[in-house]
């Protein structure tokens, strides 16, 4: 896969003699797994040579498996030798950090707000603990269905623990966390007033907020270059809107390209934005004449979010079906059904497709016009969380545990 235009474009080279980074450069983004679906949130491991075959069950390329105190069915975030995720109930609101050689928990920190605070009532699939934490290589950060949102340093130490409003939405908060250069994004669209706000990640301080007029989503942010800048792109109806990330200002907005309460997030690649919701439409937008390319109006995802790639477009849903398009015309190349739908987004790891079922089977097939079946892997247990990938490792967050997998000996 090619690098993203911008790939070796870091704002700390312009000052080679600063000692201390004041954030991770691309391509230690690219390297790492820093937020939900990786780098700038996109759906692909650039930097990944995963195994294809592995079983939860009688531990073929099983590293580790470690139980998670606490539910949620966010998705591991990975930095170096550490990985992090949240769980939640009504009594703590967690952030754990364990470590990836061996799956040992090494720190467990709460909002310490416990049960006193309101607690909404959340749907089952998503819990208290649906947003997947974000890193920007120095510190983590974790929001929950209760509106606490809490920034640590790697060692535990707390930088920020704020409260929001408690959202107000039909199944719980969903919309996972990303940074950018030092800076944390929340999208918090919710029936009580939907905002975008950004966090100085090393103070908790915040940088700005801006209003939106959209209904309740449960979509995430994703980055995505466009010219010499990036853009953070958030999706909710009625409007598809481009901010610039630094200071917050609406760069440009699409009314009514999908409907409904939104739940997939955007995908994007080579100029090109994915946008799609259950009982609406696909549509590809060309991001700098916000033109739309194409449309496609069946078998859409509820949760599951698409991938693209320059010349592959994946499109999951919970409904068992997986369609593949041709990512400039829209040609379906190919429609497969499984057996179980999806909940977990697609990942595009060494020109394959990881995809896990609601079961927990990692369906893994070639990126290719025509459909190739590489593996079947069942973890075990169900998964409704998006896997990470580094290096020659898979962390899997299961119903109960979180699975390393790799080659054993």
């Amino acid at each position: 896969l090619d690098p993203l235009p911008g790939f070796f474009d870091t704002a700390d080279t312009k000052t080679p003699a600063t000692p201390v980074k004041p954030f991770a450069s691309p391509m230690e983004m690219m390297r790492n797994w820093p937020s939900f679906r990786g780098y700038r949130s996109l759906g692909i491991a650039y930097a990944a040579e995963p195994v294809v075959g592995w079983n939860g069950t009688n531990g073929k390329n099983i590293l580790w498996k470690t139980p998670i105190p606490k539910p949620g069915p966010n998705s591991p975030v990975v930095w170096d030798r550490l990985v992090f995720l949240s769980g939640a109930d009504s009594r703590a609101r967690e952030i754990y950090c364990l470590d990836m050689n061996t799956g040992t928990i090494i720190w467990t920190v709460n909002t310490g707000m416990g049960s006193e605070i309101s607690i909404p009532e959340v749907g089952e699939d998503t819990s208290l603990a649906a947003p997947t934490v974000a890193t920007d290589g120095r510190f983590v950060a974790a929001i929950f269905a209760t509106g606490e949102l809490l920034i640590v340093d790697f060692d535990g130490t707390i930088v920020a623990n704020r409260k929001f409003e408690t959202p107000d939405n039909t199944y719980g908060h969903a919309s996972s966390l990303v940074t950018y250069r030092g800076m944390l994004f929340v999208q918090y669209d919710h029936a009580g007033g939907a905002k975008l706000l950004a966090f100085n990640m090393a103070t908790g301080e915040k940088v700005w907020e801006q209003e939106r007029a959209v209904e309740t989503s449960w979509s995430s942010p994703v980055l995505v270059p466009a010219g010499q800048t990036d853009q953070l792109v958030l999706s909710a109806y009625p409007l598809v809107i481009g901010y610039d990330p630094p200071t917050g200002q609406a760069l440009w907005q699409l009314e009514e390209v999908v409907d409904g309460e939104i739940g997939p997030s955007p995908a994007f690649s080579d100029g090109r934005l994915y946008l799609t919701n259950l009982f609406s439409v696909l549509s590809c937008i060309d991001i700098a004449s916000r033109e739309v390319l194409w449309k496609y109006e069946d078998n859409l995802p509820d949760a599951s979010s698409p991938v693209a790639t320059k010349d592959y477009l994946i499109l999951p849903s919970s409904y068992e079906k997986v369609s593949f398009f041709d990512a400039k015309t829209g040609e379906l190349y190919w429609e497969h059904r499984f057996d179980t739908g999806f909940y977990s987004s697609p990942v595009v790891a060494d020109g394959k497709v990881y995809l896990i079922d609601k079961k927990g089977v990692a369906r893994i097939f070639a990126l290719d016009k025509t459909f190739t079946v590489i593996a079947d892997s069942p973890l075990g247990e169900p998964c409704t969380a998006t896997p990470a990938f580094v290096g020659d490792k898979i962390l899997v967050r299961g119903e109960k545990n979180l699975y390393c997998i790799g080659k054993t000996e």
